[in-house]
């Protein structure tokens, strides 16, 4: 009985470490929101009934791409393509010719010199070849909003965008960040990402398919100490 209340417990037990859930969280921390910089505005106290300037029939608001102020959101149309490959080969080889003492005088003149019988110390060759390639490529497409984080002296922008997907097989983040000419900002209130500057890309997340496509430590340390 007391053994049969014991598988059960602990039959309880290991379903209850089963449906623990670990939450991975993707690198870089909580998301980065710009408020925009607004100047203290006074309000004359006049007796009417309506503020100075007031419009009646307020419209909405219309961007205009000389006016964009830091809190001001664009959308950033993707359309980065980048692949890059590098290869590399070494050889080497070294050659060295003895003519100074060979086996036979080695053996007359220290004691127990036969064992140098049948070593040929007349020269020696050591050679060393490897060779090693990497490729890469990357695509990313799609649309994301960016809010304007600085105006800079000559008007350019500096803006910064961020955008969480969070799936079953792990989160991901897409973040974009550069420096924009009002001039290329379309009237729909977009740009294409090829015309940002300094732009910055970043596509990284955690789940299954991150680990699966890392390399493992121990290959990691084979390749940082194997001598040959």
């Amino acid at each position: 009985m007391n053994r049969l209340l014991s598988i059960v417990v602990f039959s309880i037990a290991l379903v209850g470490c089963q449906s623990t859930v670990i939450e991975e969280t993707v690198e870089g921390g909580g998301l980065e929101i710009t408020y925009p910089q607004l100047p203290p505005q006074t309000q004359t106290v006049t007796g009417s009934i309506f503020d100075n300037g007031a419009n009646l029939y307020p419209a909405g608001r219309a961007y205009s791409t000389g006016n964009l102020k830091v809190g001001d959101i664009i959308t950033i149309i993707l359309q980065e393509t980048a692949q890059a490959s590098r290869s590399s080969a070494l050889t080497t080889e070294r050659a060295t010719v003895n003519e100074f003492i060979g086996a036979n005088q080695a053996g007359g003149l220290f004691p127990g010199g036969e064992f140098f019988t049948g070593i040929d110390t007349d020269g020696g060759v050591v050679s060393s070849e490897g060779t090693g390639s990497a490729g890469q490529s990357a695509s990313l497409y799609g649309f994301i909003s960016a809010s304007v984080t600085e105006v800079m002296p000559n008007g350019n922008l500096i803006v910064f965008g961020e955008k969480r997907l969070a799936l079953n097989e792990g989160s991901e983040v897409i973040r974009v960040r550069g420096v924009v000419r009002p001039d290329d900002i379309q009237p729909n209130n977009t740009v294409l990402s090829r015309r940002l500057a300094s732009a910055e890309f970043t596509y990284s997340g955690n789940g299954e398919l991150r680990r699966a496509t890392r390399t493992s430590w121990g290959s990691k340390i084979l390749y940082d100490l194997w001598p040959f």
